[in-house]
This record gives C-alpha cells, sequence and structure tokens, in this order.
C-alpha cells in the first residue's frame, strides 16, 4: 500500500495476538481470584458496610420475593442477612419458598442504584444453588477478558495494529481492572465489556451504509443501556461522542442521527426500569436516586464555604431535616439536585476551585486495586475526619506516600498514560474524529465526574482509552493513517 512516495506494508493483527491478549488477560485475573482465596494483604468484600455485600444481599432478596429493596434495621433487615449467611454456610438456593415468612420491618423499595448486579446475584444463585461470589467473580473476569480482545481489535483494525496489539496487552495486565472484574463483585468490574462493545458497535457503523449501519448503531445503543443496569454514568455517553462522529464520518447529519438513534436506544432499555420507579415512586427515574445526594456530598470534597460534609451520616441528617427517612429517596433526590444548584449559585468560585482540586486526581487518578497497606487503616483512622484531603497531604507527605504507595504507583501510570495521550491526539490531529472517539468514553468519565463528585474507581472502566495512549507512545506509528483492516 503506498502513502506518498512511501510503501508500507500492510499488516493485521492474527489469532496468536488475540491468543497472546487473551491468555495475558485471563492468567491476571485468575491470578487475582486465587489471590482473594489466600487473603494475604488482600480486600475483603465480605465485610459488613462493604457494597459487595450489599448487592448479595439485595440479590437474595430479590430471589427470596422481596424485590429490588433497600434495607434499613428491622425484622425484614435481619431476615435478609440471616439469608445471607444461611447461603455462605449451606449454599442453598434461595426461593419464596426456602425463604419462608418474610417479614417487612426495615425493608423498602429502592432506586439507589440500577438493578443490574442484584439481578445477577438472584440469578447466579438460582443457577448454581451456591454463594454469588464465585461465580460473579469468573462472569466478570470473562467478560474483562472478551473486552481485552475487543479492545485490541478495534483499535488494531481502526488505528493501528500493533498499538491495538499493546493496548490489549496492557489493558489485560492493568491491576485496577482485573481487582474490579475479578476480585471486587462490583457493577464497575463488568462495565468494561460494555464499553469497549458499545465503542466498537459505534466504529464498525461508521463503515456501513443504509440498514448495517442503522443495525449497528443500534446494537451500540443496546449494549449502552444494558451496562447501565449495572452503572449509568455512562448514559449521555453518545452525545459526547457526537463531535468524533461528525469527524469520521464527514457528516452532520449522519452524526446527529446515528447520535439520536443511539441515545434514544439506550433509554428505551432503560425503560422498563423507569416504569417500575414511576409506579413505586411517581417519578420515571432511568439512572438512580442517588444522583442528588452524589453531587451534593461533592461539594464537601475540600474544604468549603458551604459547611458540607462529606459522609453518609450527613447526608441522612440533612435529608432528615427536609422530611426525607434518608439520603437515597427519590424525594431527597430532587431536594439535594436544587441543593447542589443552589450551592453553586451562592458560591460559584468556589465550585471552580473543586473542580481544580479534582483535575490533577482525574489526570493521575490512584486508582485502588485489592492490596490491603497495613498502614493505610492507621494513617485514615487520625485524618479521617480531615475535610480536605490536600491537607493530609502537604502535612505529612511522606507518611501519606507510606500508607498509599500501591495508589501512588497507579497515579503515576495514569499521568504518563494522559501525557501519551495527548502527544497521540497532537500528532494525529488530522485523524482527530477517530482520536476523539478512541478516547472520548474515559474523556466523558472525567469532565462529568469533575463538575460533581470525584472518586477514582468511577472511572476505571474506561481507562482502556487512555492505555490507547500509552501503547501508541510505545509503538510510535508512523503519522500517517496506518493500512486498516476490515472488521
Amino acid at each position: 500500500m503506498v502513502y506518498g512516495k512511501k510503501i508500507v506494508k500492510t499488516m493485521k493483527l492474527s489469532r496468536k495476538h488475540y491468543l497472546a491478549v487473551a491468555l495475558t488477560a485471563a492468567a491476571v485475573r485468575v491470578l487475582f481470584i486465587v489471590w482473594g482465596f489466600c487473603g494475604w494483604h488482600c480486600a475483603d468484600t465480605s465485610t459488613i458496610g462493604c457494597m459487595s455485600r450489599v448487592y448479595l444481599c439485595q440479590g437474595y432478596g430479590i430471589a427470596a420475593g422481596y424485590g429490588y429493596n433497600f434495607h434499613a434495621p428491622g425484622s425484614g433487615c435481619g431476615h435478609i442477612k440471616d439469608l445471607y449467611d444461611r447461603v455462605n454456610r449451606q449454599g442453598f438456593r434461595v426461593t419464596p419458598e426456602t425463604a419462608g415468612n418474610l417479614p417487612r420491618e426495615g425493608v423498602y423499595p429502592t432506586a439507589v442504584h440500577p438493578p443490574g448486579m442484584p439481578l445477577l446475584v438472584a440469578a447466579m444463585n438460582r443457577l448454581f444453588q451456591t454463594p454469588a461470589d464465585l461465580p460473579l467473580q469468573i462472569l466478570g473476569a470473562v467478560l474483562d477478558t472478551m473486552a481485552t480482545v475487543i479492545i485490541c481489535w478495534l483499535v488494531g483494525s481502526f488505528f493501528h495494529w500493533r498499538v491495538g496489539f499493546i493496548t490489549g496487552i496492557l489493558y489485560g495486565l492493568f491491576l485496577p481492572m482485573a481487582y474490579q472484574s475479578a476480585l471486587a463483585k462490583m457493577p464497575v468490574g463488568l462495565m468494561g465489556f460494555f464499553l469497549a462493545c458499545n465503542l466498537a458497535c459505534v466504529l464498525i457503523a461508521t463503515r456501513k451504509q443504509g440498514l448495517p449501519a442503522f443495525f449497528w448503531y443500534t446494537a451500540a445503543g443496546v449494549v449502552l443501556g444494558l451496562g447501565c443496569y449495572l452503572r449509568p454514568d455512562y448514559l449521555l455517553l453518545p452525545i459526547f461522542l457526537a463531535g468524533g462522529l461528525i469527524g469520521l464520518t464527514g457528516s452532520f447529519w449522519r452524526a446527529a442521527s446515528a447520535t439520536v438513534l443511539i441515545q434514544v436506544t439506550a433509554l428505551l432499555i432503560l425503560l422498563p426500569w423507569a416504569i417500575r420507579n414511576k409506579k413505586v415512586f411517581d417519578q420515571y427515574i432511568f439512572t438512580t436516586s442517588s444522583v442528588g445526594a452524589v453531587c451534593y456530598t461533592g461539594l464537601g470534597e475540600f474544604h468549603n464555604p458551604w459547611g458540607i460534609i462529606m459522609s453518609d451520616d450527613a447526608l441522612h441528617r440533612v435529608a432528615r431535616e427536609h422530611g426525607c427517612d434518608h439520603a437515597w429517596q427519590p424525594q431527597a433526590n430532587v431536594i439535594f439536585r436544587k441543593l447542589f444548584v443552589d450551592c453553586i449559585k451562592k458560591h460559584p468560585q468556589a465550585w471552580l476551585i473543586a473542580i481544580a482540586k479534582r483535575l490533577p486526581l482525574a489526570l493521575a487518578s490512584p486508582q485502588y486495586w485489592g492490596y490491603e497497606n497495613p498502614l493505610h487503616n492507621s494513617f485514615l483512622k487520625p485524618h479521617q475526619e480531615s475535610k480536605d484531603r490536600y491537607d493530609v497531604v502537604t502535612s505529612h507527605p511522606w507518611t501519606t506516600l507510606a500508607a498509599y504507595w500501591d495508589r501512588t504507583i497507579i497515579a503515576a501510570l495514569s499521568g504518563i498514560c494522559t501525557i501519551c495521550v495527548l502527544v497521540m491526539i497532537i500528532r494525529h490531529r488530522r485523524q482527530w474524529g477517530l482520536i476523539w472517539l478512541l478516547v472520548g468514553t474515559h474523556l466523558y468519565g472525567i469532565i462529568a465526574h469533575l463538575l460533581t463528585h470525584w472518586e477514582s474507581r468511577y472511572v476505571v472502566a474506561s481507562m482502556f482509552c487512555w492505555i490507547i495512549g500509552l501503547a501508541y507512545v510505545l509503538v510510535w506509528p508512523p503519522r500517517d493513517p496506518a493500512p486498516i483492516n476490515n472488521p
């Protein structure tokens, strides 16, 4: 193939490349599962208050016939905890018949999270008659291994084959996502698969015309909608990626129509969840009832003029002051959204300062990968009441480094990836539409959470976009577009 006076040998990814990527990802995730069983300095995801345990209890509650509920102190909550303990001890299948009488005290319908993870827990228990922990870990490891291969394929097919291969290897070795998918039993660990499939469907659609293009854009919306049953953070992603579609297709109207199709399809997939919430709470909630509370508590991440403290107890206290039982109620969601907007209107400069303080944490993200540093808890307790994490870092820099060296390593890697992405954008600015699509998923996640509430785990599922930049710099392909394999 000829580019100007250069002759470029057409290359493509082979089965050996895909096999190497798959084996690398699978091996790392299996090691994490084994590490979880060994327990050596490994995060314990079964402790009371741990979110994975909350999802498991909600799932067993669904299997027992309670429906999707929030658990407060009471006999109903105690019964669900007993079911959780019985499943772990005896490995029995939870059904309305085996669960016995269902006391209702302390059990209330909820929309605090989409029901995807609890439904998976209920399904795993029904299928295998065992605790859902290990089946969820295996499912997460399999899906994320598949995501690794998909990412390798789409980068290699649409950008450069060597960059695709190295991206697959690096993502397979990326510890935070390996932990989330194979050990943490959290929704974010499954999201990488759905985000990779969504991007793959969009890129395939850009090479199609007519009905095939319609099919692939619709498939992108279906995949995104299903993923939002796990975490809805990326629901509005199609709108952000519209700019990349304009650049890649060269047509504003084609990009606009594709964006509308993907977005509407995703919303239709979530419609049953919204209808359920309308029936229960008299509100169409497509995502969660915790959006307002999360945004409001995000204002308390640092020193602030509003006096907001970033803790669940403080949130529930504010909710009760406004006539709600707790902060996760749909009624409280409306109240917290209004409080969030009112706070920004009152002190917009403080909100901008908070965004600026979040920016380093977004560009050099200190992701957690399951290692329980013995120094962490002893360091955290004296400083957990601090309103501003930067105060702790500046006043105790070496102690902080010792307590968080594991996350600091990932933060440094993330910062390097950010620089590499910038280099890729500058060198291949003529392909800005394609680059926008390749890195846009993570960029959207960063922007969305910079404006509201930052926690590094929120965006770990889209880190593969940043890893593309690191692979690019390691490969350093020519500026001319590499020969592209037909999908």
